[in-house]
C-alpha cells in the first residue's frame, strides 16, 4: 500500500485508467490525419527522452558537426541527414504514423535541423519517398513556439498555421501540402 501511496506503484484502476486516456488520445489523431491530414502529438517521446535528444542536440551543435546553409539571406539554418543516432526515433516515428495514418510505411530519413535567430524554411514539398512527415520539436524556446508556426497548405490551398512547442510532434502529408 505505502508504494501506491506515494505513486510508486499504480492501482489496476490507475493503470486502466492510463490506457483509456491513452486510446482515447490515439483515435483523437487518426481522427485529425483522416479529416485534415495533419495532427498534432503530444507524447511520441518521453521526458527523460527528450531531455536525452535535447542534450544530444546540444552537444551535436557544440562539436560543430550541424553543416550547410539553407536560406536566402545567411545562415539560417544547420542539419545533420541521416544521424545514426536517432534511427530509434525515426523507427518508432514511422511506425506511429503508419498507425495513425492507416498507412504502411517504412521509415525513409531523418533530418535534426537549427534555425538561427530570423532562419526561415522557405515554402517546399517534401521528396517523393517521404509521404508523411514528423517534425519533433526538440528545443523550441517560450518566446519563439508561439510566433514561428509551421504554415501548411493543402492541394485546394487552403492554409493552416500549426504552432508547437518543445516535445511535441507534427504529422502531416509533407509530400502533398506545401509548407
Amino acid at each position: 500500500n505505502s508504494l501506491h501511496e506515494i505513486g510508486y506503484i499504480n492501482t489496476k484502476e490507475a493503470l486502466e485508467k492510463k490506457e483509456r486516456h491513452q486510446r482515447d488520445q490515439f483515435i483523437q489523431w487518426q481522427k485529425n490525419f483522416q479529416d485534415t491530414k495533419q495532427t498534432m502529438i503530444g507524447n511520441l517521446v518521453s521526458p527523460v527522452e527528450l531531455a536525452n535528444l535535447q542534450n544530444y542536440s546540444d552537444h551535436v551543435q557544440r562539436r560543430g558537426f550541424l553543416d550547410g546553409d539553407f536560406g536566402i539571406a545567411g545562415k539560417q539554418r544547420s542539419h545533420v541527414f541521416d544521424d545514426p543516432q536517432l534511427t530509434w526515433l525515426l523507427d518508432r516515428g514511422a511506425l506511429l504514423a503508419s498507425k495513425i495514418s492507416n498507412t504502411p510505411l517504412v521509415s525513409s530519413y531523418s533530418f535534426l535541423a537549427f534555425y538561427h535567430s530570423g532562419g526561415v524554411l522557405p515554402p517546399h514539398r517534401d521528396k517523393s519517398h517521404c509521404n508523411i512527415s514528423m517534425s519533433l520539436a526538440i528545443n523550441v524556446p517560450e518566446d519563439v513556439s508561439g510566433t514561428w508556426p509551421l504554415e501548411v497548405q493543402d492541394p485546394h490551398g487552403n492554409s493552416s498555421k500549426l504552432y508547437w512547442g518543445t516535445g511535441n510532434t507534427l504529422l502531416f502529408n509533407g509530400r502533398h501540402y506545401q509548407h
